[in-house]
């Protein structure tokens, strides 16, 4: 698989991945339900559950998940680990 192929697919994941994040709480909101209160704008209980609760905690998980990746590797490349 060639790199950008690869960068696709992880970039896709990466959206399956928040998209699943904004699914996960103790309140039950069906995929379709999630769907359409993400692209959509409206007054709704689910669109102030999933955009200023669950949209946030996901963003920040991924935003810290992807900077302890990066300071990993920054580390192993200061300290010449292969």
């Amino acid at each position: 698989m060639s790199e950008s192929k690869l960068y696709i697919v992880l970039t896709g994941v990466s959206l399956i991945v928040i998209f699943l994040g904004c699914m996960v709480g103790p309140t039950q909101i069906p995929i379709i339900t999630s769907l359409k209160t993400i692209f959509s704008v409206g007054p709704s209980v689910e669109h102030t559950i999933v955009w200023e609760i669950r949209m946030p905690r996901t963003l920040a998980a991924y935003l810290v998940g992807m900077c302890l990746g990066a300071s990993g590797a920054a580390l192993q490349g200061l300290l010449r680990n292969p």
